[in-house]
């Protein structure tokens, strides 16, 4: 067995990746992971997670017609998740169409018994699927391999970062592991695809960051890759305020060259997701295709003003403590929650991993790119704020595009405490991962399973 190289103190992307492709444990972590997110494609009932039957049904209008949906024309054949940037559907309809596979559909039939406002009503928001759609499982295959990439992806933004072999294995067991990502990692929708470009310009970012001698090219990728992280969910629109942030704050460049490397990622940006934007302006009169979405589904609509004080509650306390539930894990239609006790426990490990956080910035351990890690998260976390004065979405998923520097964080932050507490807490927080993930399949698997035999 090959020795895993010790990381070069000014890393190479070559030498990043032969890093990665050489550590024997990484293989490990990504067999649990595959396992992981298969176990969750089987144990949720096919349309019991968020929007698929309408994820599924852009899919299917793109598979067979071979053009995004008219939002004036089209929208009762595409569905209501058709104002989403197209990306992802055009990648799942070709697999569909090379597939071959029969996929027939009608939209399923809802539970009269599910309630949004009833905690203890049934989970199951639609009735029982019949077994013609087994084809979703094999679609919902293709979101386990986006997250491989990210997984990947998480242990080479750790390696960049100068993450020693345990520091990154920990931060790809972080991501693996995570109940809510891989819940999504086994279901039909466009955030695992978000997830893996993000993740992946957010590597290319770092690397870039790290070069002595920069070129208006190193930023134009960069555009691109946020582009397409934009084209697969607008959410991931942070990237560019996050790339132009780090690569202003980073290096030895004069202020010009500087400004140049802006003027490159909105250079990449643009062309990438240019004809998006100027096509949506010009036949809808919105460049992002929002006001489509509140036209479609006005039942959604629950405008909130972050200067109305009547809005202060769920801002400053309900939509963080959603957001951090959500992150760890809930599950179905947002009805099935974990027992208190593991979101206090997560609770306690990130606590103790901002200590370490923090104790690193008062003791100037870090240099300016790790400290300037946290304005992913920032910045991914108000776009939510932003998209929740139009509809209420607090769910953590939509964080996910900012995990490629979450876990390297989090990892890293447990990493500055004192010896003997962040030996224990290396092996226990993603053990810990672990185990909840796994109770959280016999418990998603248990509560569907024990409604299905009594519904009739």
């Amino acid at each position: 067995m090959k020795s895993v190289p010790a990381v070069p103190a000014s890393p190479t992307l070559r030498a990043v990746l032969d890093i990665a492709v050489r550590d024997r444990c990484l293989y490990a972590i990504l067999a649990v992971f595959v396992f992981l997110a298969t176990a969750w494609n089987f144990a949720t009932p096919i349309f019991e997670a968020p929007d698929e039957p309408d994820h599924l049904q852009y899919i299917l209008f793109v598979a067979e017609e071979g053009h995004r949906p008219d939002l004036k024309t089209e929208v009762q054949r595409a569905g209501i998740e058709s104002p989403q940037p197209p990306l992802y559907y055009f990648i799942m309809g070709a697999v569909l169409r090379i597939s071959q596979i029969p996929h027939p559909f009608e939209h399923p039939r809802i539970n009269p018994e599910f309630d949004f406002l009833k905690m203890n009503s049934a989970p199951n928001y639609f009735a029982p699927a019949s077994g013609r759609y087994d084809y979703v499982r094999f679609l919902r295959g293709f979101s386990m391999l986006f997250g491989l990439v990210t997984v990947v992806s998480t242990y080479l933004s750790a390696t960049l970062l100068g993450a020693n072999r345990a520091l990154r294995l920990v931060a790809a067991a972080m991501t693996a592991c995570l109940p809510q990502f891989t819940f999504v990692s086994g279901a039909i929708s466009n955030d695992p695809l978000t997830t893996a470009v993000a993740s992946i310009a957010l590597v290319w970012l770092m690397y870039v960051a790290r070069l002595e001698t920069r070129h208006g090219w190193h930023a134009f990728i960069y555009g691109t890759l946020s582009a397409l992280a934009f084209l697969s969910k607008a959410h991931a629109v942070f990237l560019l305020p996050f790339g132009a942030a780090v690569l202003f704050l980073i290096g030895e460049s004069k202020l010009r060259e500087r400004l140049e490397d802006w003027g490159w990622i909105v250079f990449g940006f643009l062309l990438i997701a240019g004809p998006y934007l100027v096509y949506n302006q010009w036949r809808y009169g919105d460049f992002t295709a929002v006001n489509m979405q509140v036209l479609i589904v006005p039942e959604l609509v629950d405008r909130k003003s972050l200067l109305d004080p009547s809005n202060t509650g769920f801002f400053m306390a309900l939509l963080p403590r959603l957001l951090f539930q959500s992150f760890l894990g809930v599950f179905g239609w947002m009805r099935i929650y974990l027992p208190g006790a593991f979101y206090s426990t997560f609770g306690i490990l990130w606590l103790a991993s901002l200590t370490g956080y923090g104790i690193a910035l008062l003791n100037k351990r870090w240099d300016l790119l790790r400290e300037t890690l946290v304005l992913a998260p920032a910045l991914a976390f108000l776009v939510i704020v932003y998209v929740n004065t139009t509809f209420t979405a607090p769910q953590g998923r939509y964080l996910f595009p900012a995990l490629g520097v979450i876990s390297p964080l989090f990892v890293m932050g447990l990493a500055e405490l004192p010896a003997a507490w962040n030996r224990l807490l290396m092996v226990a927080a993603p053990l810990f991962l672990l185990l909840t993930n796994l109770f959280s399949l016999w418990l998603v698997r248990s509560t569907f399973l024990s409604w299905h035999i009594g519904y009739g």
